[in-house]
């Protein structure tokens, strides 16, 4: 673990527009917008900041520390205090202080604030992977559910046809009441169903709208070009073996844990050398007079310096006790660490089980799409030969419209598990 100290989280990563492969410069625009615009994106951003700043200020706490001062005063004694003397003093000097790391705390301090600047670094990565993910999500669950409505729409238009004509046989008596009750059934079923898929286009535009920190507006984005959902996108399935072993530890997230665990670490280290003597030293060199004219004259000049060195003798065992809380924050942080790699195991062994399931799922359901389109088909020749009644035709009617909504939302399923296998694997 002690040897990703030294690695630099900025140039670990690997490039995060795995979804340029879709092709799709709505997409494009979004992601893009979102990255720049993204205000978890830039709080991570800030708390790197103030971490790589908390660095800077601590790795030289155990470093020689320097100043410059000037010091005046004017004094009047009592005359009951005995010698009545007004006096001015004066002073300019140089002051040194330096508490010598002898026991490693300063050390142990750098490190625990470089661990956690590399922690700010991965989480500020991950949450660039989180977004993209769910903005490519959010994106094809917008593109689903318009193009479900659309073909609701254009079902709903052909139903409706349908009961008209329904309608006029019924009143001219060439159709009984069943037949323009299930034609009016299935129009309204249709109907239905269309207001909850807009419902879901304006919750995704919406969510889409917080992503990119725009204002949710029907008019914050247009879309161009047709819609991807009409076919599914042929991904290539070799890329999920092709991940090189060490992508798994490389996951930001990981990454941020073992950070944090090193963090914890070093702060044991830092409790155990409070229990040691410290040792420190300041000095003085300047300038002393009672006259301001003969400050900076040679016979006003000053030097000293003070050896210290502090041994903690009883402290009612609030040192050791803080050793072992130290301790005891090491392993939590270890279990953490532990943690996020077994459950980073198991996000990459879902996503490339759900990806490859959901493709054999989509190929059933494009052939029972197929199939569905040439038993509507037949139902209707067989009813306009007088052969079969006519709920048949609205059987098959209904079984089409849910294969062509199953098929369109697998479609959808197939980009937002994509998504996620890339997140799985830290992309």
């Amino acid at each position: 673990i002690t040897k990703s100290l030294n690695l630099t989280a900025d140039n670990l990563y690997p490039s995060h527009d795995w979804y340029k492969d879709f092709n799709d410069k709505n997409l494009n625009n979004l992601v893009e917008k979102a990255l720049e615009n993204n205000q978890d994106v830039k709080i991570a951003l800030s708390r790197l900041k103030q971490s790589r700043t908390s660095l800077k200020i601590n790795a030289v706490k155990y470093l020689p520390q320097f100043d410059i001062s000037g010091k005046y005063e004017f004094s009047k004694l009592s005359k009951n205090a005995g010698l009545p003397l007004d006096y001015n003093y004066f002073q300019s000097g140089f002051d040194a202080s330096w508490e010598f790391d002898i026991w490693g705390a300063g050390r142990r301090l750098t490190e625990q604030y470089r661990a956690l600047a590399n922690a700010a670094a991965a989480n500020l990565e991950y949450i660039k992977i989180s977004l993209v993910a769910e903005v490519v999500s959010d994106y094809y669950n917008l593109r689903t559910a318009e193009e479900q409505l659309r073909v609701a729409k254009e079902n709903l238009t052909l139903q409706e046809k349908i009961f008209n004509i329904v309608q006029q046989k019924y009143q001219n008596g060439l159709s009984d009441e069943l037949s323009y009750k299930q034609a009016g059934y299935v129009v309204e079923q249709t109907r239905a169903s269309i207001p909850d898929f807009q419902s879901q286009i304006t919750a995704y535009k919406n969510a889409l709208a917080v992503l990119v920190a725009a204002l949710p507006d029907e008019n914050f984005m247009s879309l161009e070009g047709s819609n991807p959902m009409a076919s599914s996108f042929k991904f290539d399935l070799k890329k999920m073996y092709q991940i090189p072993v060490t992508t798994l530890r490389l996951r930001p997230d990981i990454m941020a844990a073992e950070y944090n665990l090193i963090a914890k670490n070093a702060a044991v280290g830092q409790a155990v050398s409070e229990l040691y003597p410290s040792v420190s030293i300041s000095a003085l060199a300047g300038y002393q007079s009672f006259s301001g004219r003969k400050l900076f004259s040679s016979d006003s000049s000053a030097y000293g310096y003070t050896p210290v060195v502090n041994l903690p003798v009883f402290h009612w065992n609030a040192l050791r006790n803080n050793v072992e809380l130290q301790k005891d924050i090491k392993e939590e942080y270890l279990s953490l660490y532990e943690k996020s790699i077994i459950n980073a195991a198991a996000e990459i062994s879902n996503s490339v089980a759900n990806l490859k399931n959901e493709y054999s799922r989509n190929n059933s359901l494009r052939l029972s799409f197929m199939r569905i389109k040439d038993v509507l088909n037949l139902t209707m020749e067989k009813y306009n030969n007088g052969l079969i009644e006519f709920s048949d035709v609205l059987t098959q009617e209904q079984n089409l419209l849910k294969a062509q909504q199953d098929l369109i939302s697998s479609n959808g399923t197939i980009y937002t598990y994509i998504a996620a296998f890339y997140k799985s694997v830290g992309q």
